[in-house]
């Protein structure tokens, strides 16, 4: 059995969206987390902290083990590019949704 043929562009890019992912989780949390502390106090009752704080928590899992497949494909020679590039077009949608229903009521 040969050995796959490993790749630059592949681990240099895997790295770089990793790189992306966990800044992009670390951007959102603290926007959250300011988010909570200027606006705790709703006097509507409408804030939806819980679903920043949900949303935060469960991307916060994503990242690890997203980052963690990414980096089992690179060492098993496969192309991990795509998982990691996923998984940072996963993190970024998630809270944008999160933040808009946290935003508008939900």
């Amino acid at each position: 059995m040969s050995k796959r043929e490993r790749r630059f562009w592949d681990v240099a890019l895997s790295i770089v969206l990793i790189i992306l992912s966990i800044g992009a989780y670390l951007t959102g949390a603290l926007i959250g987390l300011l988010g909570i502390a200027i606006f705790g106090n709703c006097p509507t009752g409408t804030c939806g902290g819980e679903t920043v704080t949900t949303t935060g928590l469960v991307l916060l899992g994503v990242t690890i083990l997203g980052s963690a497949a990414t980096i089992g494909l690179l060492v098993l020679r496969l192309r991990g590019w795509w998982l990691a590039a996923t998984m940072l077009l996963g993190i970024i949608v998630t809270w944008i949704v999160a933040y808009a229903i946290s935003a508008f009521g939900g």
